[in-house]
């Protein structure tokens, strides 16, 4: 069951509104100024519209949007997939902040060197339940949430 603390935020993020604004209106400005600069994006994108945007600066703001609801449990599918190098990294600083914080986080991603990076307990897609195994990815494969690893955790 995923409980109200619970968020899931998809490999193309919806956006309901035709503007960024209207989607962070009651988010508290502090913690947009905190998490918007450490993401590598400019405060003045609040007053941006949706469609002018990159699909990196969307996906950051959507990783923006999920964090300021403050989840207990984030599960992330391919957070990184349009973004460079170097937002990567800073995504990956964010959260390793909020793992920090005790948000648990689950990460689907392609990239065995962000699985090295990020991971805490991971476990290789297959065919077969393999066993989660803590610390670093058992395999440079691509790495997905099984039935098995959420049971584990």
């Amino acid at each position: 069951d995923v409980c109200s603390s619970d968020l899931y935020q998809a490999a193309e993020p919806a956006w309901w509104a035709p503007d960024v604004a209207a989607h962070f209106q009651h988010i508290d400005p502090a913690l947009l100024g905190e998490l918007l600069p450490a993401l590598g994006l400019p405060l003045e994108l609040l007053r941006a519209d949706i469609e002018r945007l990159s699909t990196g600066e969307r996906q950051r703001l959507a990783l923006v949007r999920s964090l300021t609801r403050q989840p207990s449990v984030l599960l992330l599918d391919e957070p990184s997939a349009s973004l460079d190098p170097a937002s990567t990294l800073a995504m990956e600083t964010v959260l390793l902040d909020q793992l920090a914080t005790g948000t648990a986080i689950l990460i689907v991603t392609h990239s065995p060197e962000q699985a090295q990076r990020m991971s805490r307990a991971a476990a290789p897609k297959a065919d077969t339940e393999a066993p989660l195994r803590e610390g670093t990815p058992a395999s440079p494969r691509s790495f997905e949430m099984t039935e098995g690893v959420l049971r584990r955790l």
